[in-house]
């Protein structure tokens, strides 16, 4: 929906600073850009919008309710509920948007309101009676919140990149080689507070900030996930409808918009059953998806979806002959490289497409795996290999998370590190496992994938299956209504629950297909470009300094090492250094 941006500081550079940290993300809001200033107390808000709610300027932001001020980035899925629920209590309305929503139910409620929230959300609201500033991200980590803290200042940032341009104005920072280092376990940043800069803070999933004129941080943590109330008593008809009801549900309050919505598209169970659900709501719907000069290209079943349901429908092809100074450019969209995921740049590609016909609000299967255990890897968590010892089931899957490609030392540090994770989360080993891609893959990974990359075009992305009570009813349901291994495949068919809901509105073709991914076809990329790449490895000064990315690009040369994901490696140093360089004055 938007970016935002502030400073608690008495500097006299404050209000300049902020006005460049906006301009650094005006992408993520280019319709309206506003700040608010109090220099008695040293505030500066600033908000970049993007309208999707009540298009007029009387939900600008800023926006102002007697002691609050508010920025906020995202959307209150179940604002009209609530803003009911508050006329009834005496509140009166000046605009239609779901920003007004939360403003006055923060005002009703205080932080108590965040438990009533269905949605995805960064904000910040400030309290003039207590000087606190508050800090609040919604519980799975859809929207990202950057803070730094240093020499009594503190400012916080929708994006990475908005914080470093603060090294202009007296803050300084350092790479912190240990988080780069980690970067490489798992080919995102796994610890959901920090970033690869020192003194670059992340709010953490279903987590709260307050700092008030002391500038002492507190932080509390609002939500967590468990496996909720078992399931077993409840026939396996109630739970099928249970879950349609909850998932119908997610995707109709995500077609609430002033603007146009399109889906992105690729033919697959997830990305189908978007599709098909939204077209019991509406009749207008745009379809998108991306195609490769490769066997995996799906465009053969988006186009089945899209005839199904009669959506205008748009091919995107990604030529993997792409120039290698294009894939380069796209560096900015990584942003903290919080992923190494080439899937950032196909986002991108396809966002771009759809952002200049007019599209603001993109509906994707994000999620779906993670929730419903669709990955390939969840099959050890099931019947016949659960009789495995869990150990074993857990380095058999951090094996095939981290892509194969460590061993030794680095298998054992980053599996160390794997398990300290998981050990804090409860249920059985599946769904432990499905905690871990929640509660961390997702929002350290994919969802900022899909954030950077859409926001770089002023698109806001929606998740249907990320709903909160969606994802806790799904983690908390039977194994065999995830996985089934009770035919003789050689692969176990997964997203059981999921596929019974769709039955009767998807092609069999649809529902019994393998899983794909709209992934770049990174192999071939670098089979393309491999003396480009080569090249500019060698030629990138960083990675001499840096010791994880220095055994990488030494090993490199042999031809040997990495054969069979030689390919991923030298993908992996090309981002990383072409990150180094975009940010270079990090270094100094």
């Amino acid at each position: 929906m938007c970016g935002i941006a502030g400073i608690l500081s008495k500097k006299k550079w404050a209000k300049s600073a902020l006005h460049s940290m906006l301009l650094e993300t005006r992408h993520r809001g280019p319709d309206n850009q506003e700040i608010t200033c109090d220099e008695e107390e040293g505030l500066y808000l600033g908000h970049n919008r993007l309208s999707i709610i009540d298009l007029s300027s009387n939900s600008n932001q800023p926006m102002h309710y007697q002691q609050f001020t508010l920025s906020f980035n995202g959307e209150i899925y179940n604002y009209l509920e609530l803003r009911e629920i508050l006329k009834k209590k005496g509140y009166k309305f000046k605009t239609n948007s779901d920003t007004e929503v939360l403003l006055l139910g923060w005002h009703c409620w205080g932080e108590n309101v965040l438990n009533k929230l269905n949605g995805m959300f960064a904000f910040a609201i400030f309290d003039l009676s207590t000087k606190n500033l508050i800090l609040a991200r919604d519980r799975i980590g859809e929207k990202p919140l950057y803070y730094v803290s240093q020499s009594g200042q503190f400012a916080f940032a929708s994006e990475f990149k908005a914080l470093v341009k603060l090294i202009e104005f007296e803050f300084k920072f350092n790479l912190d080689e240990i988080a780069l280092q980690e970067l490489f376990y798992f080919n995102w940043n796994a610890n959901s507070t920090s970033t690869l800069v020192n003194q670059i803070k992340r709010l953490g999933p279903g987590e709260i900030l307050i700092i008030g004129k002391e500038k002492k941080i507190q932080h509390r943590k609002y939500w967590y996930l468990y496996p909720g109330q078992s399931l077993h008593q409840i026939s396996k008809k109630e739970r099928v409808e249970r879950y349609k009801s909850l998932l119908f549900n997610s995707v109709r309050l995500r077609l609430q918009s002033d603007v146009p919505i399109a889906i992105m598209l690729s033919g697959g169970l997830d990305s189908s059953s978007i599709t098909a659900i939204a077209s019991e709501f509406t009749s207008h719907l745009s379809t998108y998806t991306v195609t490769f000069d490769n066997e995996r290209s799906e465009e053969f079943f988006a186009r089945m979806v899209s005839e199904k349901f009669s959506t205008r429908h748009e091919e995107i092809h990604f030529n993997t002959m792409n120039s290698f100074d294009s894939i380069i450019s796209h560096i900015s969209s990584f942003d903290d490289l919080s992923s190494l995921d080439g899937g950032v740049i196909t986002t991108s590609l396809i966002t771009k497409k759809i952002s200049e016909d007019g599209v603001k609000v993109l509906l994707l299967g994000e999620g779906s795996d993670e929730i419903n255990a669709g990955y390939g890897k969840y099959i050890f968590t099931s019947s016949p290999f659960n009789i495995l010892h869990n150990e074993i089931i857990k380095r058999i899957y951090f094996y095939l998370t981290t892509r194969h490609h460590m061993g030794g030392n680095e298998f054992t540090k980053g599996y160390a590190l794997f398990n300290k994770i998981i050990s804090e989360y409860r249920g059985n080993i599946m769904q432990k496992l499905q905690c871990f891609d929640i509660c961390n893959q997702l929002p350290n990974h994919l969802l900022m994938k899909v954030d950077k990359a859409t926001m770089q075009h002023s698109v806001e992305a929606r998740v249907p299956f990320l709903d909160h009570d969606l994802v806790s009813f799904a983690l908390s349901l039977k194994s065999k209504d995830k996985v089934n291994y009770e035919s003789l495949d050689i692969m176990p068919d997964t997203k059981i629950i999921l596929k019974e809901v769709m039955k009767p509105y998807l092609p069999e073709a649809i529902l019994k297909r393998k899983k794909f991914g709209m992934m770049l076809p990174i192999d071939q990329f670098v089979e393309a470009h491999k003396n480009n790449i080569r090249e500019y490895i060698n030629d990138t000064s960083p990675f001499s300094k840096i010791e994880s990315l220095y055994f990488l690009q030494k090993n490199l040369k042999n031809d040997s090492f990495f054969k069979n994901q030689q390919s991923w490696q030298m993908w992996r140093i090309l981002i990383v250094g072409a990150w180094l360089n975009y940010f270079s004055y990090l270094r100094t």
